[in-house]
């Protein structure tokens, strides 16, 4: 059975090998699973941001919840959520 994450095997390889490690643990270890796609999630936006040449906030992750937060309106996605999501805790320093 072929990967999903061939297409980014010649542009983008560490995120191919993350996603195929990812899938080997799909069914055998469901929390390895996840983690490695936490990791290829963190790759994909450490990517955008070096290939955007935009340099990494150096705020704490709650701060940064926070101002994606000013950009994202959860009342239009209403119908596909029965809560409102929580991005994060509160940060506490």
């Amino acid at each position: 059975m072929q990967s999903n994450f061939v297409f980014l095997q010649n542009d983008f390889p560490v995120l191919y090998q993350i996603g195929i490690i990812a899938e080997k643990y799909l069914y055998t270890d469901s929390n390895a699973c996840l983690i490695k796609l936490g990791m290829f999630g963190e790759t994909v936006v450490n990517l955008m941001l070096q290939l955007d040449k935009i340099s990494a906030p150096q705020t704490g992750i709650c701060e940064v919840c926070a101002m994606m937060c000013e950009y994202i309106a959860f009342e239009d996605f209403a119908g596909f959520f029965s809560f409102k999501p929580v991005l994060c805790r509160p940060y506490r320093g």
